[in-house]
């Protein structure tokens, strides 16, 4: 039904490409996801738990809620819960390796599992190691903004590479194959903007190696007293190549380069890709998630049984964004009267 449907999706705050449920579809934020019935830190800024931390041969099964559960865990359970149960009474070793291949991508993970009982107790040790290429939307025809094949609109950029000069509510193409040294007005092209694909260069899906663990240890320490320790460790390093940085730049007349079809105008506005410039975006970073947790399990009369639990949960997060301007230092060199240090968005990207 409508109401159960839900997806596993990523946040737009995803600085570590993590992964959450998405039950009823009402975000990520709004699934709450537990291991063994208890709570994971969050993952960077998104607000959710990162599943994907969690090794595949370490589930039992899936406990899943599809009503909101907001009466009893909170806000961040009001499209539901996901409960991770973990294997517990397991012996022996299982193994597990998958491989996957597109045009222009490739996947593959390595899982192992193994498990032991003894006398009042039980142990067992998961590891994962998934490792993915990226996907360039180059490989894909479909990943463009200009949708007209498809009998959608054209949505290429006109902040582009070389770029526009918008003056009084007009477009002018900065005309290409020329670095912007000495252009005349009479040579900006009125009614055929310049634009740029924003896909360009662009990762589909980031480059990303994996490696994580789970374990749990339970022993009966006196007849009617259990005591219980588990945990998850993940190391995640991801990159992936963005849309290339865009900005409408303001050159004041006193660029050596300056062009304005208006002879009197102070200054220019540039509708500028720095795709020719840096290329593509950068971002990536290294997301770290450990999490332990205890508990103490007494026995008592009539059925009841009392538990006592602690748990440390911690997710880290190393970010960075290359390939893109620094505004202080551009808006700096657009003000600089000397030719051999001015910025020049005039001309085809390279020029400067």
């Amino acid at each position: 039904s409508q109401e159960t449907r839900g997806s596993v999706q990523a946040s737009p705050d995803n600085l570590g490409f993590a992964t959450a449920p998405n039950l009823r579809g009402l975000g990520v934020d709004a699934t709450l996801s537990l291991v063994n019935g208890h709570r994971l830190a969050q993952a960077n800024y998104g607000g959710f738990v990162d599943i994907s931390q969690i090794p595949l041969l370490a589930i039992e099964r899936v406990e899943v809620i599809v009503d909101g559960a907001s009466a009893i865990y909170g806000s961040d359970a009001v499209g539901g819960v996901v409960n991770f149960i973990l294997r517990q009474n397991f012996e022996g070793f299982e193994a597990k390796a998958q491989a996957g291949f597109g045009d222009g991508f490739e996947r593959y993970s390595l899982s192992t599992a193994a498990g032991a009982t003894w006398t009042g107790g039980h142990g067992f040790l998961a590891v994962e190691y998934f490792e993915q290429a990226r996907l360039s939307a180059d490989e894909r025809s479909y990943y463009t903004a200009d949708l007209r094949r498809f009998g959608g609109p054209n949505l290429q950029n006109p902040n582009a590479s070389p770029g526009n000069i918008s003056a009084g509510g007009v477009t002018y193409a900065i005309p290409r194959g020329q670095n912007g040294v000495g252009l005349a007005p009479g040579r900006l092209v009125v009614g055929a903007p310049n634009v740029t694909e924003r896909w360009a260069g662009a990762d589909i899906l980031p480059q990303t190696r994996k490696l994580s663990a789970a374990g749990l240890i339970s022993q009966e320490l006196t007849p009617g007293l259990t005591l219980t320790l588990d945990g998850l460790a993940t190391r995640r390093k991801s990159i992936r190549r963005a849309e290339a940085a865009v900005s409408t730049l303001t050159v004041p007349r006193i660029n050596p380069f300056f062009v304005n079809p208006d002879p009197a105008a102070q200054t220019t506005s540039v509708l500028y890709s720095f795709l020719g410039d840096f290329g593509p975006q950068a971002t990536g970073g290294i997301s770290e998630d450990v999490t332990l947790h205890g508990a103490v399990e007494v026995k008592l009369p009539a059925r009841w049984s009392a538990e006592l639990d602690g748990l440390i949960s911690r997710n880290s997060v190393s970010f960075r964004n290359d390939d893109l301007p620094n505004a202080a230092l551009l808006n700096q060199a657009l003000a600089d009267p000397n030719p051999s240090a001015a910025f020049n968005p005039f001309g085809d990207a390279g020029s400067n």
